[in-house]
Order: structure tokens, then sequence, then C-alpha cells
């Protein structure tokens, strides 16, 4: 069972100055020597990422606390787990809640009481299909930093040696292919769905480029500088390197960019600002 009880103080209607945010979860039981982590969409949240989630700490059996400060008016989402996707938090039917949102406008405490967590051991089975070739730390002048990019090649391209191939570029690509890598524990079979599709003559033959996120995803995927900066460094870096190392057809009628949400929204950007590179754009519930 998840209960999630919000308490906040007197409305703050115009204030400079930060919140405190206190996360306070009361699990019936922790899974071994795990801890109690909160992750959502924030920076201090982990991005999602729980190598960046807030960690809680024990301060009594049954109680765990942590705590860190926003501005007024944060909008955030968050799940409770412990330190996993595969260790979540449950409803009482035993499924996997929805993302909890609120709005920040006051120091505020958020209280959790746990029940039941997901076992790590039930997740979803699975794995990559296909030829995906990972390009670990793939570095960017433009953006200054690094991010994976994987690449799933068509199943006819090791012994089509003539032959090249559209290319679809999407974004937040650990979730792609992989359900070990993905958010949530589950992927998009991406994969799967290329598989399928081409074997029934529904989609040509086409290599997929799947581009990890960072921290910064939600001012990287928006109309921002950092969203300027992003989208050239696909064009200017990503796209030109592997039109370089793959046998890929280059032209605007041949290359596609693909994502959802805010991966959405940046999708029909780059179609928008680079209608030249671009000549589709599949945006999936965007952040509009």
């Amino acid at each position: 069972m998840l209960t999630i009880f919000i308490l906040s103080s007197t409305l703050l209607l115009v204030s400079a100055e930060p919140v405190s945010l206190t996360f306070e979860v009361n699990p019936a039981t922790v899974p071994g020597d795990s801890a109690v982590y909160v992750v959502g969409n924030i920076q201090a949240l982990g991005q999602w990422r729980h190598e960046d989630a807030l960690r809680l700490s024990q301060v009594e059996p049954g109680a765990w606390r942590g705590a860190l400060e926003v501005a007024v008016g944060t909008e955030m989402a968050f799940k409770v787990t412990c330190g996993s996707w595969g260790t979540e938090a449950l409803l009482p039917d035993g499924s996997i809640p929805a993302d909890t949102w609120i709005t920040v406008a006051s120091d505020t405490v958020v209280i959790i009481s746990v029940d039941a967590w997901k076992n790590e051991s039930e997740q979803i089975s699975g794995g990559v299909t296909g030829d995906v070739h990972r390009h670990t730390a793939f570095h960017s002048d433009i953006m200054g930093r690094a991010r994976d990019i994987w690449v799933l090649l068509p199943r006819s391209y090791a012994d089509s040696t003539g032959k090249r191939y559209p290319v679809l570029y999407m974004h937040d690509g650990r979730n792609a292919f992989d359900p070990a890598l993905s958010y949530a524990g589950v992927d998009w079979q991406v994969d799967e769905v290329v598989d399928s599709l081409t074997a029934k003559g529904e989609l040509p033959e086409l290599m997929v480029v799947a581009i990890d996120n960072t921290p910064q995803r939600s001012m990287e995927y928006a109309d921002t500088t950092l969203g300027e900066l992003y989208a050239q460094f696909i064009v200017e870096e990503l796209k030109p390197y592997i039109d370089e190392q793959y046998r890929t057809l280059p032209s605007r009628d041949h290359t596609a960019v693909m994502g959802s949400s805010m991966g959405g929204l940046i999708s029909f950007l780059l179609a928008w600002w680079y209608p030249d590179v671009f000549g589709h754009a599949a945006c999936l519930s965007p952040a509009f």
C-alpha cells in the first residue's frame, strides 16, 4: 500500500527565498540492506536517475527522512524506491503507481506510508534484440560534456555491404532498447517493434540512433539556449559522425527524429530549426 500526505505551511505569495521540502517515508519493511530513495524529475531528485536521487536517512526503525530546498512554485513529480526501478513502492493491488505531482508553494512535508515494494527479481524479462552498438561517453565540444549513444543496425547490415539505410534519431536513448538501462525498468522495445514492422513490410529497414539524456534534460529538450546547443550537437557533431561511421542515407528525406514528452518537443524543434536535415519528426505526447 502507498499512502501520501502533504502538509504545507502558510502560502507564500511572493518570495525570492527557497523553501524547504521534507520527505518522510514510513515503510513496513525495507528489503535487505537497502536504503529508501525519492527520485523525480528535478535535478535535486536525480532527473529520474537513481545514482543522483535523494537518499533518505533512517531516523528510527520504520522511519526515513530527507530534505532539500526548492524555489517557490516548483512543480515536480516523484516516486519512492529502494534504489532502483525494480524496487518501487507499490499500490494496494500490487500495481506500480503513477508519478506523484506537487507544486511547492511553501515549506512542505510529504509523508509517505509504504507497505509493499516491487520485487527486483520480478522485473519484466527481456533484453536487447538485434545488433546494438554502444558508443560510450561520446564527447561533444558544443555541449561541453559526453553522453552514451546507442546504434541499432538493420538485420541485413552485415551481409548487404553495398546497401545504405535511413536513420531515426531518438531522445532519452537509454529507454529505447534495454530494460536494464530504462528509467522504469521497462524499455520502449524499439528493437522488437522495428523487427516486427520490417518483417511485415510495413517499415523499411532503418538504423536507429538513440541519444542518452543528461541531468539537464528539461533544458536540453526545450526552446532554450541549451536546447539550441543540443540541436546543434546532433546536426553538427553526432549526425556527421554517424554518416561517416555507418552506411546511412544522409538526406533529409531519409532522416527522422523522435521523442516523447520533452523529447517530443525537441523533436518538433529540430525539424523546425533544421528542415534541411530532418524530413520527418515523431512527437509523442509532446510537452508543448
